[in-house]
């Protein structure tokens, strides 16, 4: 909401996506938010872009794939558009936090930027309760989602338990931890230019590939996977995959982390299933 309200003052064509995840547990809320963006939208006469999903959506990465699935249908038909996301401070940790807890490296820190075309994230510099004081001290509302309480996801935990109980112990330290976290991940990024092999949209070759340090191929192999839209990986499927590419036979296939790797002599390639 404090994103709607900000980028409606601004002189572009705005448009608002809302995603209904379907039915299920937490089916009052979806019918609720859906209901509440698209008045808000009717009254400050702006276009609403709202999907409904028709079968069974279970998990946070089913929820994922959806609304990605129409995002990247809409930048098709939309070339010069952006899709502005307000993702915040708060998210950014929580998100390498989890990351680190699944077993990551320099790429999977740097999880979100601010401008990864089409994407925009204006806010990642924004801590949430700035975003709150801001629509509190304009009267502006919004709907909170229950399940954002539920302490048995990760992400709720981390939210809920783990960072206030941190913060509590050594103040000041969540914002610390985020810094240095920001600070891994610029270092990493800059000691990993200039040496990735030849890369392409899913493939790049395999000469290259082979003659990298193992934490190069890790690295290479992230990056292939994000090229194909493809971010909900382990470490562990990474080594996995590197121990399939040591396979000296000319041409195979397999299938990891969501996608099938084809490789050849030349070659290897990877595309989602």
């Amino acid at each position: 909401m404090a994103l709607f309200h900000l980028l409606r003052e601004l002189p572009i064509s705005l448009q608002v996506f809302h995603a209904h995840h379907g039915e299920g547990e937490n089916q009052d809320f979806r019918d609720q938010s859906r209901a509440f963006v698209k008045k808000l939208c009717e009254d400050f006469q702006i276009p609403f872009w709202g999907v409904q999903a028709d079968r069974p959506l279970r998990s946070e990465n089913d929820f994922r794939k959806f609304r990605n699935e129409h995002l990247k249908s809409w930048c098709h038909l939309h070339p010069e558009g952006v899709v502005v996301m307000a993702h915040h401070q708060q998210d950014l940790l929580e998100t390498r936090l989890m990351r680190l807890i699944r077993g990551t490296g320099p790429q999977g820190l740097r999880a979100m930027k601010v401008w990864n075309q089409p994407v925009w994230r204006p806010f990642l510099d924004w801590q949430s309760q700035d975003l709150r004081s801001f629509l509190e001290e304009n009267s502006w509302k919004w709907v909170e989602d229950p399940s954002n309480q539920n302490p048995r996801y990760l992400r709720n935990w981390i939210r809920h338990q783990w960072l206030p109980a941190l913060e509590k112990k050594v103040p000041g330290s969540t914002y610390r931890l985020a810094e240095s976290l920001e600070n891994l991940s610029s270092a990493g990024e800059k000691a990993f230019r200039g040496k990735m092999p030849t890369l392409e949209l899913g493939q790049c070759l395999r000469q290259e590939y082979l003659a990298l340090s193992p934490s190069r191929q890790l690295q290479t192999l992230a990056l292939l996977l994000k090229s194909q839209n493809l971010k909900d990986f382990s470490l562990g499927q990474l080594k996995e995959i590197q121990k399939r590419l040591d396979n000296p036979q000319g041409r195979h296939n397999f299938t990891i982390a969501g996608a099938i790797w084809t490789v050849n002599a030349q070659q290897i390639l990877v595309r989602p299933l």
